[in-house]
């Protein structure tokens, strides 16, 4: 996790009005996202996880960034 927290991502799973805060690093952010468009998303209940649903995917995403970013 980066400091401070807050240039972390929010994790989807608690953005309720009365709910409490938890930041989670970029890569899980991401994650989550993914999770909740494809329909669901890991309850806090199940965590910590051991790996992400989409990993593989946001490695190849962070690759092709960054082959974008020396191309430009």
């Amino acid at each position: 996790m980066r400091e401070p927290l807050q240039i972390n991502a929010l994790s989807r799973t608690t953005r309720g009005v009365q709910d409490e805060p938890v930041y989670v690093c970029s890569d899980c952010g991401t994650d989550e996202g993914l999770e909740e468009y494809y329909g669901f998303a890991t309850p806090q209940t199940e965590w910590p996880i051991t790996g992400r649903t989409y990993g593989p995917e946001i490695e190849e995403m962070k690759v092709q960034y960054l082959k974008w970013c020396v191309a430009q």
